[in-house]
């Protein structure tokens, strides 16, 4: 048995300056994975795989027939020599799933809260949507942290998350216009973090990002009530 599957890229589009979404078929490809979790991606034939989160939930990659990425590119939109060049038709190994944030199964009938920092969104947004497709009614609100409001990835969906009454979304833009390096960094506060606890006491805590960002928040939520048991949490 191939220890990754070969999949054909459908598409790759502009998504924030730093962020590109990746589409690959799955045709009849059978593909079982949990909302959370991630695989590992190169183009094909070549050694090197990065992981990357599934951006989608296995409910909306079974309608599409495709799995979901959100890549971070360099300066010159590069992703890296892993997958250099990638465009559609391109052929990338998928290795995996891997991955233990997920939400709890069977799913909770209290307030999901998701936590995320930079591309640490790619999980969140997946189980946000199975949580969702799920029929979960309690809140689930969204607190999103970026350098800059140009890097909030899939912001119309956050809007509509909003708007549709699924929970509330927190912006927190770390490097606003007119910072300066060597200058304070705006970053999540503890008192946000205290006051969402305070909101919601029963709920489960779901945190990714870079790992200092995640570890940071880990201490914020226990020290401000969170049951261990009830934060799960991933560095990315």
């Amino acid at each position: 048995m191939p220890d990754a599957l070969t999949l054909t890229v459908t598409d790759i589009t502009v998504e924030t300056p730093h962020t590109r979404r990746l589409h690959v078929a799955l045709g009849d490809t059978p593909f079982a994975y949990r909302a959370g979790q991630g695989v590992a991606l190169g183009l094909h034939g070549q050694p090197e795989r990065r992981p990357y989160s599934i951006a989608c939930a296995p409910e909306v990659a079974e309608a599409t027939g495709q799995l979901e990425f959100l890549l971070r590119v360099d300066a010159t939109g590069r992703p890296g020599l892993h997958l250099d060049g990638v465009a559609p038709g391109a052929r990338v190994d998928v290795e995996g799933p891997f991955g233990s944030l997920t939400l709890p199964d069977p799913l909770p009938d209290d307030p999901l809260v998701f936590i995320a920092g930079g591309t640490g969104i790619t999980p969140l947004r997946a189980m946000m949507q199975a949580a969702r497709l799920a029929g979960h009614t309690q809140p689930k609100p969204l607190v999103y942290s970026v350098r800059a409001a140009e890097d909030v990835a899939y912001a119309d969906e956050w809007r509509a998350w909003a708007t549709e009454g699924h929970g509330d979304v927190f912006l927190t833009v770390t490097r606003p216009p007119g910072w300066r390096p060597g200058t304070t960094l705006h970053r999540l506060s503890v008192e946000t973090l205290e006051a969402l606890v305070r909101a919601y006491p029963d709920a489960w805590y779901f945190v990714c990002g870079p790992p200092a960002f995640v570890d940071d928040v880990g201490v914020a939520l226990s020290h401000a009530g969170v049951r261990t048991g009830r934060i799960r949490r991933e560095g990315w």
